[in-house]
């Protein structure tokens, strides 16, 4: 399950919503807290009252809970797709440069 401190550290930083990581951090807010979470409790609780803070908020816990709230496939899919994403621009890179010679 994830740690509160994995939630304030790397995961609102992730999403861009550093700014909460004080309320987060005072509530313990961890895998088992986001699961449960309402957007009245992150009005309530965590002060999060713009719309769009609580949709993206409510999508990164969608896609927490679709790999189970489990770090170590989180990290795999994550690293997949680094991967991905370098050799798609290596190869665009080099095939730009091909096409303009």
């Amino acid at each position: 399950m994830i740690d509160h401190l994995w939630v304030v550290e790397e995961w609102l930083p992730s999403i861009g919503l550093n700014q909460y990581k004080g309320s987060f951090r005072e509530n313990l807010v961890d895998g088992r807290v986001l699961n449960s979470l309402t957007k009245k409790d992150m009005e309530r609780h965590l002060g999060v009252i713009e719309r769009s803070h609580q949709t993206s908020l409510m999508l990164g816990i969608e896609l927490l809970a679709k790999f189970n709230y489990n770090l170590e496939n989180l990290n795999k899919k994550q690293w997949y797709q680094r991967r991905v994403r370098g050799n798609e621009s290596s190869w665009s890179v080099k095939h730009t440069r091909e096409n303009l010679c």
